[in-house]
């Protein structure tokens, strides 16, 4: 019985990540494509022989067939810093200076000479951007982009503009 319900458990587990489209790049699967489990046990094999060392590169540059993630994707890069430090971001916005307010335009591209510009952009924009609703990072990153390209010195000084 136990034999039984530990083979049960493994089926279902592999088809979960057969189901997962995150097991489908990588130098393993330029070897052995196909989606199923023999595949996805093949392609195991294959890493766990060089631990993915060559994975990182594909994984990371979007080479063998790899999808950029897209919180490595540029234009992502704001609403994942925000995310991450979306406390500290709030109190350095609301006084128009600090290192994570600093971090959030380099996140968007600006540079850091126009860091002071941006800054009282987003201190003077403060309850627009962060408010109603201060938990809705996506919203707010929208609106900081909206306050850039309606900016022409951190329209061309800032790379989420684009």
């Amino acid at each position: 019985m136990l034999k039984l319900l530990t083979m049960v458990l493994a089926m279902h587990s592999l088809s979960a990540f057969a189901a997962d489209s995150s097991d489908g790049c990588g130098l393993a699967n330029l070897v052995y494509d196909k989606k199923s489990m023999v595949g996805i046990s093949t392609r195991s094999t294959i890493r766990g022989s060089y631990s993915g060392i060559l994975d990182w590169t594909g994984t990371t540059s979007g080479k063998f067939g790899c999808a950029k993630h897209s919180i490595v994707k540029a234009e992502k890069r704001g609403l994942h810093f925000l995310n991450a430090n979306i406390d500290a971001v709030l109190t350095d916005a609301s006084t128009g200076r600090g290192e994570y307010l600093q971090g959030l335009a380099r996140s968007l591209g600006c540079q850091d000479g126009v860091f002071s510009h941006f800054a009282l952009e987003v201190q003077e924009n403060f309850g627009d951007i962060f408010f109603p609703a201060s938990d809705d990072q996506a919203r707010a990153i929208r609106k900081i982009q909206d306050i850039i390209k309606s900016n022409k010195t951190l329209t061309n000084n800032c790379l989420s503009a684009v």
